[in-house]
């Protein structure tokens, strides 16, 4: 059976209104969608659709955590997600391209396949940086051996002049 089979939502013959889907997002979906960082998950995503005659609305909550590398230290840990994305849904007759939030589907279309909109979505809520939160005190939770090597090999802010360029650009001042 196809495990991304439970991401499908049903749009046909759904009455107009508000329906509700709840999927769980785990470490094997990650390992079925493939190409991300993320090596665990405990996910759950919400997908309230709102249907009516014109265009369905799909309000996707986020929430859980997933298992990342931490970006200072290489440790794994767990980050704390959560997001709120909008999604439209348009029934056409004719094939259109795809929107950044609008998704055009054909009219005999009876399902949509959720999994990639719901793996770009938790793509989206990772931040930009992944580190280890800080503790109560404000001190770095990183592997402490990894940030003494970081620190070993820390460059000076200030680079040092030479004294010959020194010497020269005083030329240049008279």
């Amino acid at each position: 059976m196809d495990y991304l089979a439970e991401y499908k939502i049903p749009v046909k013959g759904i009455k107009n209104g508000k329906h509700t889907f709840d999927f769980e997002v785990n470490k094997r979906f990650f390992e079925e969608t493939g190409g991300t960082e993320i090596s665990d998950a405990a996910l759950n995503v919400l997908v309230e659709l709102t249907k009516s005659t014109l265009i369905t609305v799909m309000n996707i909550n986020i929430s859980g955590t997933v298992s990342v590398k931490c970006d200072r230290c290489l440790d794994t840990f767990n980050l704390a997600l959560s997001g709120n994305y909008e999604l439209y849904v348009k029934f056409t007759e004719a094939e259109e391209d795809e929107d950044d939030k609008i998704i055009f589907v054909p009219n005999d279309t009876h399902e949509i396949d959720m999994s990639e909109y719901i793996r770009e979505f938790i793509i989206l809520s990772l931040p930009l940086q992944k580190v280890h939160p800080d503790d109560e005190e404000g001190y770095s939770t990183c592997n402490p051996e990894m940030l003494d090597l970081l620190e070993n090999f820390l460059v000076d802010e200030e680079p040092q002049s030479d004294p010959r360029w020194d010497e020269l650009k005083k030329f240049n001042k008279n």
